[in-house]
Parts: structure tokens; C-alpha cells; sequence
């Protein structure tokens, strides 16, 4: 045991005093937390669902029409009768969503005559947020016939809209509490989509965790093997495996010194929150760093100089990381590509992660996830132990 951790000692000193090593372990990963965070930053106010209502009725009715769309939580600019002319129009349209209420719209609810309520959207495709306000309209419609019903108390086919009595009651209806509330929450089986810095924070320690960990291997097998190093270490009574065992437990300890370094940067400069159970995230990071060390024993093992390394060795990272969900979310592409970057050991840490950070369901978030990886982790261990076992 002791000489498994001085190779992994000296592994970890040579590249904590490697300047470059240190630039890419934390400069660069910091840098784009920063960058995509803030580019991909939800800001609750760029989401209100706006909506201008053109009112050319002005009546009793309409006003409380519109006191009922405010109350469905949609933010309402309203347009008068006096200023619904064609100039007016043309400036709702350019605005964005738009719902007119047309002239006679207090006389028809209040006899028995129907009316339309013509509502329209900039441009010719939808959006999310339009299909989500025209559900609102429908909430503040069914509503306005609820309060109706309730007011109307004199049995009689035409509402007395002239009756202050009537209006009283009205108006104590609309402003009533609701009955029955209805709360919305995950159960932790959503598809929530991670924005803002939370969401480049994980995706950048995942990408870098795996990029600099394995192409690390990469290098330094490729060059101890150009350099006949391990061949001339078979000779001394260490044995293959420990020194193997050593090499991965470096690796480890740098993609640990690095996912700390990320998650403290990320905790206190970022304000990113890391899910409920320190243990359960420990557990990810160190399997994903034992899967990474492996697939830089596995590459060092494929790649002959240390120069192919170089050049391939962050490429194959890059692209892991790319189908696992680290450059987007896997949550906004289709299925099969999904399932296609669950081939990537990226994916499987995302998963864990996103458990952990966007529903906050514990330690249960990780234990698949941490079981994959460490399947990975044996898997290119015993693919890179067969490619580096010296044979002469």
C-alpha cells in the first residue's frame, strides 16, 4: 500500500507544479461556469407571459373580465375604446400577444347571446408561452362564468347589470378567495431543464473532470512507455499491478482536487447549490474520477507517443462529454440521442448530478449512476492493464 501511494504522490506533485495543468484544472473550467452560466442565466422577469387586451366594450362586464385575467397571473396592458383604432392595433400586434373585447361584450354574458373573444400572437408560430397564455384565458373564462353563476340570484334570463345590488355582489365575488387551490410541485421525475450557473457548473465539472483526468494518462503512460520507464519499473519488485494501482489512484486524486476546487468556486462565487447530501456527491465525483483515470490508462495503453496523446487525447473527452450532455442538455434532444449519449460516462454523472441539484432527491439520485461508472472504471482498467503490461 505504501508503494501504491508514493507513485501516486509523485504523479499528483509533478502536476500540481505544472503550471499549464493548473490553468486547465481551474482557470478554464471557472472561465466557462462564468460564461455559459451567464449566457444561459434564467432571469424569473424574461419569463412573464405579457398580454395586451384591446377593450372596445368598456363595460361593467369587460372590467372585471380583465381584473380576472390580472388575477391569473398574467401581466395585462390594457387599450380603452378611445384609443382601439387602427394605429392602436397595429401597435398591440407589434407588441406581442393580443386579446380584443369586442363591443357588446357586457350585453351578451348578461342576456343570452354568445361572443367572441379574438386573441392573437406576434408571428405565425406559437410558442410555449403562447399556448401557456391562451390556457390562462381559458382559466379566467371559466371564472367569469363561475362568478356569474354564483351572483345571479334573480332567476331572471337577462342579468341586471343596472342594479348596484347586483354590482356589489359582484364585485365581492371577484375579489373572494379561491375554494380550492391547486399546488403544482415535482415528484422527482420531471425533465427539468438546468439553466444559469447551476446548470454550467455541473456540466463544466463533469467535462473537465473527464477531459483532464484521462488525457493526464494519456500523456504520461504514452510518455513512459516512449521512454521504456515502465518497462525498466517491471524489473524492480513492485509488480504491475501496484504500480497500475498507483497510476489510477494519482489520477483520482486529481480529478478530487479539482472537482473540489469547482465545487467551492461554484458554492461561494456562484451561488450554486449542491443538492442535500455532501456524501452522495462525493460518491459521483469519485466514480466519475475512477472512470476517467481508467479511460486514461485505456487511451495511454492505445496511443503510442505522447504527441497522439496530446492531440487525441482531449478529443475523445470532448466528445464524451459532448453526447453525455455537458454542452447541452440531454433533456431538450430526442429520445434516441438520449439513449445514444448514455453510452458516454458523462451522462451517467450528469444524471446523478442533475438529481441531486435540480430535484434535490438525495442520495437514492446517485446510486445508479455510481454503479454505471464504476462499471466503466473496471471495464477500461482491464482494457488498459492488457494494452500496458510490459511483455519483454
Amino acid at each position: 500500500m505504501r508503494v501504491i501511494g508514493t507513485i501516486a504522490a509523485v504523479l499528483l506533485r509533478g502536476e500540481l507544479r505544472d503550471k499549464a495543468s493548473l490553468f486547465w484544472m481551474l482557470i478554464m473550467p471557472v472561465a466557462f461556469i462564468g460564461l455559459f452560466g451567464q449566457m444561459f442565466r434564467y432571469e424569473g422577469g424574461d419569463r412573464t407571459l405579457g398580454l395586451i387586451v384591446v377593450d372596445r366594450d368598456e363595460g361593467v362586464l369587460a372590467d372585471r373580465f380583465v381584473d380576472l385575467l390580472a388575477h391569473e397571473d398574467l401581466a395585462v396592458e390594457r387599450i380603452g375604446a378611445s384609443a382601439a383604432g387602427a394605429a392602436a392595433d397595429t401597435g398591440a400586434a407589434a407588441t406581442g400577444r393580443r386579446l380584443t373585447i369586442p363591443a357588446g361584450f357586457s350585453d351578451s354574458l348578461a342576456g343570452t347571446g354568445r361572443i367572441a373573444l379574438p386573441f392573437a400572437q406576434r408571428g405565425d408560430r406559437w410558442s410555449e408561452a403562447d399556448f401557456a397564455v391562451e390556457v390562462h384565458l381559458y382559466q379566467a373564462i371559466a371564472r367569469m362564468l363561475a362568478v356569474l353563476a354564483a351572483v345571479d340570484t334573480s332567476g331572471e334570463a337577462i342579468l341586471p347589470l343596472d342594479d348596484p345590488a347586483f354590482r356589489s355582489r359582484l364585485e365581492e365575488e371577484i375579489a373572494r378567495p379561491d375554494r380550492i387551490r391547486t399546488e403544482v410541485r415535482t415528484a422527482g421525475r420531471g425533465r427539468t431543464v438546468p439553466s444559469g450557473f447551476a446548470g454550467s457548473a455541473q456540466s463544466m465539472l463533469v467535462l473537465f473532470v473527464l477531459m483532464n483526468t484521462s488525457m493526464t494518462g494519456a500523456v504520461l503512460l504514452a510518455q513512459e512507455r516512449q521512454g521504456r520507464l515502465l518497462l525498466r519499473l517491471a524489473t524492480l519488485p513492485v509488480g504491475f499491478g501496484r504500480l497500475l494501482s498507483g497510476k489510477i489512484l494519482g489520477l483520482v486524486g486529481i480529478a478530487a482536487i479539482q472537482a473540489a476546487l469547482l465545487v467551492g468556486v461554484g458554492r461561494f462565487v456562484f451561488g450554486v447549490w449542491w443538492g442535500p447530501d455532501p456524501a452522495a456527491l462525493w460518491a459521483l465525483i469519485l466514480a466519475l474520477g475512477l472512470a476517467s483515470a481508467a479511460i486514461g490508462i485505456f487511451l495511454g495503453g492505445v496511443l503510442r507517443t505522447p504527441e497522439q496523446a496530446s492531440a487525441v487525447g482531449w478529443l475523445i473527452p470532448l466528445f464524451l462529454g459532448a453526447i453525455g450532455g455537458c454542452w447541452w442538455p440531454l433533456e431538450i434532444v430526442p429520445h434516441w440521442m438520449r439513449v445514444a449519449g448514455h453510452v458516454s460516462p458523462a451522462a451517467w454523472a450528469m444524471d446523478g448530478l442533475h438529481g441531486l441539484i435540480s430535484f434535490g432527491i438525495g442520495g437514492a439520485a446517485v446510486v445508479v449512476p455510481v454503479l454505471v461508472l464504476l462499471g466503466y472504471a473496471v471495464l477500461f482498467t482491464a482494457l488498459g492493464a492488457r494494452l500496458l503490461r510490459p511483455t519483454e
